[in-house]
Protein backbone atom coordinates (compact mmCIF):
# COMPACT_ATOMS: atom_id res chain seq x y z
CA UNK A 1 0.00 0.00 0.00
CA UNK A 2 2.77 2.37 1.15
CA UNK A 3 4.29 1.72 -2.71
CA UNK A 4 0.68 2.68 -4.42
CA UNK A 5 0.72 5.78 -2.34
CA UNK A 6 4.52 6.69 -3.30
CA UNK A 7 3.39 6.12 -6.61
CA UNK A 8 0.37 8.89 -6.73
CA UNK A 9 2.36 10.60 -5.30
CA UNK A 10 5.44 10.55 -7.88
CA UNK A 11 2.87 10.82 -10.36
CA UNK A 12 1.29 13.61 -9.43
CA UNK A 13 4.68 15.47 -9.07
CA UNK A 14 5.27 14.30 -12.50
CA UNK A 15 2.17 15.59 -14.24
CA UNK A 16 3.02 19.12 -12.17
CA UNK A 17 5.80 19.52 -14.03
CA UNK A 18 5.41 18.95 -17.39
CA UNK A 19 1.60 19.50 -17.69
CA UNK A 20 -1.10 16.66 -18.26
CA UNK A 21 -1.54 17.32 -22.02
CA UNK A 22 1.55 17.07 -22.57
CA UNK A 23 2.58 13.80 -20.95
CA UNK A 24 -0.44 12.17 -22.00
CA UNK A 25 0.79 13.02 -25.81
CA UNK A 26 4.17 11.37 -24.83
CA UNK A 27 2.87 8.49 -23.52
CA UNK A 28 3.23 8.39 -19.65
CA UNK A 29 4.05 5.16 -18.08
CA UNK A 30 2.78 4.95 -14.93
CA UNK A 31 5.34 3.41 -12.00
CA UNK A 32 4.14 -0.14 -10.92
CA UNK A 33 4.60 -0.86 -6.86
CA UNK A 34 7.92 -3.25 -6.41
CA UNK A 35 6.44 -6.14 -6.06
CA UNK A 36 9.68 -8.36 -4.98
CA UNK A 37 9.50 -5.84 -1.27
CA UNK A 38 5.51 -6.36 -1.03
CA UNK A 39 5.51 -10.27 -1.58
CA UNK A 40 2.26 -10.23 -3.42
CA UNK A 41 1.29 -10.56 -7.23
CA UNK A 42 0.40 -7.17 -7.60
CA UNK A 43 -3.34 -7.34 -8.45
CA UNK A 44 -4.26 -7.00 -4.84
CA UNK A 45 -2.55 -4.00 -5.00
CA UNK A 46 -5.04 -3.18 -8.25
CA UNK A 47 -7.76 -3.96 -6.27
CA UNK A 48 -6.95 -1.75 -3.72
CA UNK A 49 -5.90 0.73 -5.89
CA UNK A 50 -9.73 0.17 -8.08
CA UNK A 51 -11.34 0.09 -5.14
CA UNK A 52 -9.86 3.98 -3.21
CA UNK A 53 -10.54 5.58 -7.04
CA UNK A 54 -14.36 4.09 -6.74
CA UNK A 55 -14.75 5.67 -3.09
CA UNK A 56 -12.86 8.82 -4.32
CA UNK A 57 -15.59 9.46 -6.83
CA UNK A 58 -18.55 8.43 -4.94
CA UNK A 59 -17.93 9.73 -1.41
CA UNK A 60 -19.22 13.16 -2.37
CA UNK A 61 -22.29 11.61 -3.91
CA UNK A 62 -22.94 9.71 -0.84
CA UNK A 63 -22.26 12.86 1.63
CA UNK A 64 -24.87 14.93 -0.34
CA UNK A 65 -27.35 11.97 -0.34
CA UNK A 66 -27.84 11.91 3.66
CA UNK A 67 -29.39 16.01 3.58
CA UNK A 68 -31.50 15.10 0.90
CA UNK A 69 -33.40 11.97 2.29
CA UNK A 70 -34.11 13.89 5.51
CA UNK A 71 -35.36 16.34 3.50
CA UNK A 72 -37.56 13.91 1.98
CA UNK A 73 -38.92 12.25 5.23
CA UNK A 74 -39.01 16.04 6.89
CA UNK A 75 -41.78 17.01 4.25
CA UNK A 76 -43.48 13.09 4.33
CA UNK A 77 -43.85 14.12 8.26
CA UNK A 78 -44.83 17.65 8.01
CA UNK A 79 -47.21 15.65 5.21
CA UNK A 80 -48.38 13.89 7.96
CA UNK A 81 -48.57 16.58 11.03
CA UNK A 82 -50.89 18.71 8.46
CA UNK A 83 -53.01 15.26 8.19
CA UNK A 84 -53.02 14.73 11.92
CA UNK A 85 -54.03 18.20 12.41
CA UNK A 86 -57.22 18.40 10.51
CA UNK A 87 -57.62 14.53 11.94
CA UNK A 88 -57.89 16.26 15.71
CA UNK A 89 -59.40 19.21 14.45
CA UNK A 90 -62.45 16.49 13.37
CA UNK A 91 -62.04 15.02 16.71
CA UNK A 92 -62.19 18.69 18.82
CA UNK A 93 -64.91 20.49 17.01
CA UNK A 94 -65.14 22.54 19.81
CA UNK A 95 -61.71 23.24 19.86
CA UNK A 96 -60.16 23.33 16.47
CA UNK A 97 -56.25 22.79 15.77
CA UNK A 98 -53.80 22.46 18.63
CA UNK A 99 -50.35 23.74 18.95
CA UNK A 100 -49.03 20.57 20.79
CA UNK A 101 -47.24 17.93 19.19
CA UNK A 102 -47.86 15.64 21.77
CA UNK A 103 -51.35 15.75 21.41
CA UNK A 104 -51.55 14.76 17.70
CA UNK A 105 -50.00 11.44 18.60
CA UNK A 106 -51.54 8.26 17.41
CA UNK A 107 -52.83 5.67 20.02
CA UNK A 108 -50.83 3.16 21.11
CA UNK A 109 -52.97 0.56 18.62
CA UNK A 110 -52.59 2.59 15.68
CA UNK A 111 -48.94 3.50 16.28
CA UNK A 112 -47.89 -0.55 15.46
CA UNK A 113 -50.73 -1.34 13.22
CA UNK A 114 -49.61 0.83 10.85
CA UNK A 115 -45.58 0.31 10.51
CA UNK A 116 -45.32 3.90 11.56
CA UNK A 117 -43.73 4.77 15.02
CA UNK A 118 -43.88 8.49 15.00
CA UNK A 119 -43.14 8.62 18.92
CA UNK A 120 -39.50 10.04 18.64
CA UNK A 121 -41.80 13.11 16.50
CA UNK A 122 -43.66 13.62 19.61
CA UNK A 123 -41.61 13.45 22.44
CA UNK A 124 -38.89 15.30 20.91
CA UNK A 125 -40.09 17.21 18.44
CA UNK A 126 -37.26 15.94 16.21
CA UNK A 127 -37.04 13.18 13.61
CA UNK A 128 -33.99 12.25 10.77
CA UNK A 129 -32.25 15.62 11.25
CA UNK A 130 -35.17 18.05 11.15
CA UNK A 131 -36.47 19.63 14.50
CA UNK A 132 -40.67 20.19 13.99
CA UNK A 133 -42.66 22.76 16.00
CA UNK A 134 -46.42 23.71 15.57
CA UNK A 135 -47.50 27.45 16.90
CA UNK A 136 -49.17 30.78 15.93
CA UNK A 137 -52.22 28.91 16.84
CA UNK A 138 -55.14 31.80 16.24
CA UNK A 139 -58.38 31.20 17.39
CA UNK A 140 -61.87 32.55 15.87
CA UNK A 141 -64.80 34.62 18.04
CA UNK A 142 -65.77 30.93 19.76
CA UNK A 143 -62.05 30.49 20.86
CA UNK A 144 -62.04 27.87 18.34
CA UNK A 145 -58.37 27.54 17.14
CA UNK A 146 -58.79 27.77 13.02
CA UNK A 147 -54.81 28.49 12.49
CA UNK A 148 -52.07 27.22 13.12
CA UNK A 149 -47.97 27.05 11.45
CA UNK A 150 -45.99 23.57 11.23
CA UNK A 151 -42.11 24.27 10.81
CA UNK A 152 -39.45 21.57 9.98
CA UNK A 153 -36.18 22.72 10.25
CA UNK A 154 -32.69 21.00 9.85
CA UNK A 155 -30.79 20.46 13.11
CA UNK A 156 -27.80 21.06 11.69
CA UNK A 157 -27.76 23.53 8.70
CA UNK A 158 -25.89 21.92 5.65
CA UNK A 159 -25.46 18.57 7.19
CA UNK A 160 -28.61 17.20 8.02
CA UNK A 161 -30.59 18.82 5.58
CA UNK A 162 -30.59 22.09 3.31
CA UNK A 163 -33.55 23.39 3.42
CA UNK A 164 -36.51 24.32 6.14
CA UNK A 165 -40.38 23.58 5.12
CA UNK A 166 -43.30 25.02 6.37
CA UNK A 167 -46.95 24.26 6.17
CA UNK A 168 -50.18 25.63 7.53
CA UNK A 169 -54.26 24.42 7.77
CA UNK A 170 -54.39 25.12 4.43
CA UNK A 171 -52.19 22.01 3.76
CA UNK A 172 -49.69 23.66 1.19
CA UNK A 173 -46.15 22.77 1.99
CA UNK A 174 -43.33 25.77 1.67
CA UNK A 175 -39.73 25.91 1.78
CA UNK A 176 -37.18 28.28 2.74
CA UNK A 177 -33.73 27.64 0.56
CA UNK A 178 -31.69 29.00 3.66
CA UNK A 179 -33.25 26.77 6.21
CA UNK A 180 -34.87 29.40 8.05
CA UNK A 181 -38.20 28.97 9.59
CA UNK A 182 -38.96 32.71 9.37
CA UNK A 183 -37.77 32.87 6.25
CA UNK A 184 -39.95 29.99 4.80
CA UNK A 185 -43.41 31.35 6.58
CA UNK A 186 -42.62 34.85 5.19
CA UNK A 187 -41.39 34.24 1.03
CA UNK A 188 -43.68 31.26 0.91
CA UNK A 189 -41.57 29.21 -1.54
CA UNK A 190 -44.31 26.21 -2.53
CA UNK A 191 -43.06 23.16 -3.37
CA UNK A 192 -43.37 21.58 -6.23
CA UNK A 193 -43.09 17.44 -6.39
Amino acid sequence: MRDAIRCARSSKRFFAKRGALRVLSQGFKPCRPNLAETGSNGWQHLRQLRFLAWALVLMPCLVRSRPLANESAAVSDLRSITGWENDFAEAHATRGYTCELAELSPKQSERTTGGYDPSDLFGTGMKSGYKFAVFNCRTDVKTVVTHYEATAVPTEQGKTGLRAFCADQSGVIWYDPQGSAPGCLASRRQLLE
